[in-house]
């Protein structure tokens, strides 16, 4: 594979005839402890609530997801490849670096062995590591810092959703995106973090969260509100198994909790059609 340096200012945005499809790529993070008294297995999501305006109103809706998120493309000018040209989506994903490009739909292939070639390991061409996010989400939801030697983690494998679906993302809606997930296992270690998770979880419900996001609005901030939220892993396994194998595109309510469709990636024991497994799909 051959990568040519371009300047940071050759790349264009948006959508073409040619690049029409858009790829999001991030880092995911299975956060999980077990707990003190009985060392069940809890998996914790990021737990958000947001303001959004809705038929003239604004109203918070309370969602969690898997901790991590988007990942950036290294250097001011790397990537021309043998995956072919590509557009990033919006001019703030150009600044920022971040992995949501489109690109020709027959170089799809290409860019998934690409992936796999450069996430699983320290690269200096893709951010392998999720730590840059981990830090600042642990720090908005539990108003901590997390150290290195407070948890454990471990790359685990690459995942992609093959079925494009449009995306709700502000930065190109509508467009067709196809994902690329590289996941990563960090188990909790550190006694006084663990405590935090478990508060954080079981002290502040999700009208606690709108409330605090409606309060951060009148404030002049974001509207945003940020906790964790705790699950026994063994029972998420048997409810998501009991969900239809066909792709869920949507939100999955558990136990009262709206639940990302990314959640499901972060599952080993569930089988689903909704994502693909690189590494046992020829990519060595």
């Amino acid at each position: 594979m051959t990568i040519e340096t371009r300047s940071e200012h050759d790349f264009d945005t948006g959508a073409t005839s040619d690049l029409n499809l858009r790829v999001s790529a991030a880092n995911l993070v299975k956060v999980y402890f077990n707990q003190p008294l009985d060392q069940q297995t809890k998996l914790v999501l990021e737990r958000t609530a947001t303001l959004r305006a809705s038929h003239g109103r604004y109203t918070a809706s309370v969602r969690a997801k898997p901790f991590g998120g988007g990942l950036m493309i290294n250097g001011p000018g790397v990537q021309r490849t043998d995956v072919g040209e590509f557009n990033f989506d919006s001019y703030r994903s150009h600044v920022e670096k971040d992995f949501r490009i489109f690109i020709n739909p027959t170089n799809w292939d290409s860019l998934k062995q690409f992936c796999w070639q450069h996430l699983r390991e320290p690269s200096e061409v893709l951010e392998s590591s999720p730590r840059r996010e981990l830090v600042e989400e642990f720090r908005d939801a539990l108003k901590t810092d997390i150290k290195p030697e407070q948890y454990h983690m471990k790359w685990s494998k690459i995942v992609v959703e093959d079925d494009p679906i449009r995306t709700g993302s502000p930065r190109s809606t509508g467009s067709l995106t196809t994902r690329i997930y590289s996941i990563h296992e960090m188990q909790v270690l550190d006694a006084d973090i663990i405590a935090d998770l478990i508060e954080s979880s079981t002290s502040r419900s999700n009208q606690d969260l709108r409330e605090e996001a409606e309060r951060d609005y009148q404030k002049g901030g974001r509207g945003r509100a940020n906790a964790v939220l705790a699950l026994d892993y063994e029972n998420l396994v048997e409810v998501f198994n009991k969900l239809p194998k066909a792709p869920n595109h949507g939100i999955t309510r558990v136990w009262g909790n709206d639940l990302e469709s990314n959640v499901l990636a972060l599952i080993d024991e569930v089988e689903s059609n909704k994502y693909q497994d690189l590494s046992f799909d020829g990519f060595k």
